[in-house]
């Protein structure tokens, strides 16, 4: 039982001294001998091997394990830097995301209607918030792992300076004829808006 990378001992009779004359497959997939004597032989497990029988090949000569050996999966990290606020209308961004195994990474948006991702590029579609998932689905030697961002998405800052330049002149029209004064008849009064 172990994990990738893990020294192994495997004990029997009859091995080389000699490390690289000792052929050690996990389930069919070669192994590193670091170091042998007669009775044992030193090794890693190597990456791809599923669940099965350790051979020992020496002098053209192969023995097979009577039990399987037992492949335990192992962690994994993802980095997934913070994303910045965008604004609705800002052109596509590719997401950047990597895994401490170099496997490949996938997006996901939990909220198709603010970003939607095709591969790892972004394309906004409203204001709003999602979470931006990035996975690694694993191996037979890792286990899956996920990061999550949140990208903000603010309302279109052209359309924000509209609504705002209107109500700036909304706003300087009523102090502009707010001191109105209206006759009517020969009758004069104020008139405030």
């Amino acid at each position: 039982e172990g994990s990738i990378n893990t020294f192994i001992t495997i004990t029997g009779t009859n091995f080389s001294t000699i490390p690289s004359n000792n052929i050690v497959k996990f389930n069919g997939v070669t192994a590193t001998v670091i170091a042998s004597e007669s009775t044992s032989i030193l090794t890693t497990l190597p990456a791809g091997p599923t669940e099965g029988p350790i051979t020992v090949t020496v002098a053209g000569l192969t023995a097979t394990s009577s039990t399987n050996f037992i492949l335990n999966k192992v962690d994994q990290t993802i980095t997934f830097s913070t994303l910045p606020v965008k604004n609705n209308g800002d052109a596509l961004f590719s997401l950047n995301a990597s895994a401490s195994t170099g496997l490949p990474i996938t997006f996901t948006s939990s909220n198709t209607s603010v970003a939607s991702i095709s591969g790892n590029t972004v394309t906004l579609e409203g204001v709003g918030t999602t979470t931006i998932t990035a996975t690694q689905s694993g191996n037979v030697n890792y286990l899956e792992e996920h990061a999550t961002q949140t990208l903000i998405v603010r309302g279109d800052v052209q359309a924000d300076a509209i609504n705002l330049t209107q109500k700036d002149h909304w706003t300087s029209s009523t102090a502009k004829y707010s001191n109105l004064e209206a006759t009517n008849d020969g009758a004069t009064g104020s008139c405030g808006l």
